[in-house]
């Protein structure tokens, strides 16, 4: 057991004994106020679990799981505001229910709508891409006829966005990623395709920021000459997985690709679920450059 899951199992314990011990002081008979906030406050305190929900994994790689959980946190806010407000108006009668706990149980209610509409949020488009050969493959071929090549996007939430310095450049919001055409240039005979991927692969073996890196030779998803490789980087204290692609498109064109996911998941579990998702989207991007038709 590591310590993600231990201190999960910590979190559930702690949210469920304050649960338990509100739940019985409103069944307790009491001044009619306390037991009904007690009640509020009972429903009150799984608004806590919301972040531990989103260390589980990415909503993107789950969307449905992430949906239930919205329904469940607003379901219990709209309970709890119901309680809470019957609770207020029972303390005007018999003065018993604190303050503290009457704002507590209102914190914790707002907690909860947050909470849910967060999720609700982070479980739609444009929040969930597609993942690369998926059954919900909804990859989306992107022609840039300046240079008369197509490329393929993982799937229609990513969108274009123009920079100068770059012959294309694509966009995911969440989770972040960034896609792009860095080079497109002439080569009939095969020699800047050779000398152009010498020159990345020195530069990115060299640089100190770069870890786990790893390579790859042959052919793309067209059967175009390709290099590969994928790699961590470390910068300024964010982490990323890099990809780059070489690619000699019909023997007549070197086309330079990059691709970068940063990380945001801080537990073994969401980053596990980024790096897949990330891995699977570079490869089926940098893979897939091609002549159009």
């Amino acid at each position: 057991m590591n310590a993600e899951q231990v201190s999960l199992i910590i979190v559930a314990v702690l949210i469920g004994s304050l649960c338990l011990f509100n739940a019985r002081k409103a069944l307790t008979p009491n001044v009619r106020s306390r037991q009904w906030v007690s009640a509020a406050l009972a429903l009150g305190w799984p608004a806590l679990a919301g972040g531990f929900h989103r260390a589980l994994g990415v909503p993107a790689q789950q969307p449905d799981v992430f949906r239930l959980i919205a329904i469940g946190h607003l379901g219990l806010a709209t309970a709890g505001s119901i309680l809470l407000m019957r609770a207020i108006y029972l303390r005007r009668l018999d003065r018993g229910a604190r303050l503290i706990n009457l704002g507590a149980a209102g914190v914790l209610a707002l907690l909860n709508f947050s909470t849910g509409g967060l999720f609700l949020v982070l479980s739609s488009a444009p929040y969930v891409p597609a993942v690369a050969g998926g059954p919900n493959d909804a990859a989306i071929v992107h022609r840039i006829a300046s240079h008369g090549i197509d490329v393929t996007l993982p799937s229609d939430a990513w969108k274009p966005k123009p920079r100068p310095e770059k012959v294309a450049d694509f966009y995911h919001l969440q989770p972040t990623m960034i896609a792009g055409i860095l080079l497109v240039t002439t080569d009939n005979d095969g020699t800047k395709f050779q000398s152009t991927i010498s020159r990345y692969r020195n530069d990115i073996k060299q640089d100190p920021t770069q870890s786990t890196y790893s390579e790859t030779r042959g052919e793309n998803d067209h059967g175009e000459p390709l290099w590969m490789c994928l790699f961590d980087e470390t910068e300024n204290g964010k982490k990323m997985l890099v990809g780059m692609s070489i690619t000699w498109v019909g023997r007549k064109k070197v086309v330079v690709q990059i691709f970068e996911g940063l990380f945001k998941n801080t537990s073994e579990t969401g980053a596990a679920s980024e790096r897949a998702l990330f891995q699977s989207s570079a490869e089926r991007f940098l893979r897939s450059v091609r002549s159009s038709p």
